[in-house]
């Protein structure tokens, strides 16, 4: 079992270095990254991925740059990504994760859970630790994790700043429809920035 993850990005070469790196130092490499950047990167950026030769790392770009919070870009490598019963993680560029995070939430991980979310240290609370719920406006994209099969049946369809609320409401409610448990692991894994 694995996560793989979608992060969009745009022009953020320093921050989405760090992610990378929080990733690339998980205690837990069961993990894949999937950037997708919102149409032509600087040369800056595509030094980053150079940097990180790593094949779980793969980069990939928008036809159009779509501007709208990342959300078209998302939904469209859902939709690439094949079904399966991995977990799936969508985060941004600007993010990074304590280095037990990948190990701490594939722990939790069993035929019976459809979704794991911690807690974040979170910007827009001062770099204070923020208590997750599955709610629109108390949750972050990055801090949770769900089946890719429920992932792919939910879909992201929402082009406001807050969908990925009502992407992570549709996705706990889709699991409780099949049976499926959610998680809550009360610790800040990751840090939005």
């Amino acid at each position: 079992m694995m996560i793989k993850i979608i992060c969009v990005a745009y022009e953020r070469p320093v921050p989405m270095c760090g992610l990378i790196d929080s990733l690339i130092v998980q205690t837990n490499p069961n993990w894949e990254l999937n950037i997708i950047h919102d149409h032509t990167a600087s040369l800056s950026i595509l030094e980053v991925i150079e940097l990180h030769n790593d094949e779980r790392v793969n980069y990939f770009e928008s036809e159009t740059r779509t501007q709208n919070y990342g959300h078209l870009n998302r939904k469209m490598m859902l939709e690439r990504m094949p079904i399966s019963q991995d977990f799936l993680l969508m985060t941004n560029d600007d993010n990074y994760y304590v280095p037990v995070f990948i190990d701490k939430m594939l722990k939790e991980c069993s035929s019976d859970v459809g979704m794991v979310y911690c807690d974040s240290v979170h910007s827009h609370f001062d770099y204070d630790h923020h208590k997750t719920k599955i709610k629109v406006d108390h949750i972050d994209i990055g801090s949770f994790i769900v089946r890719v099969d429920i992932a792919k049946e939910v879909g992201f369809n929402g082009v406001e700043f807050n969908a990925d609320g009502y992407y992570a409401e549709n996705c706990l409610a889709k699991c409780k429809e099949h049976g499926l448990r959610e998680v809550y692991i009360p610790k800040p894994l990751f840090v939005h920035n």
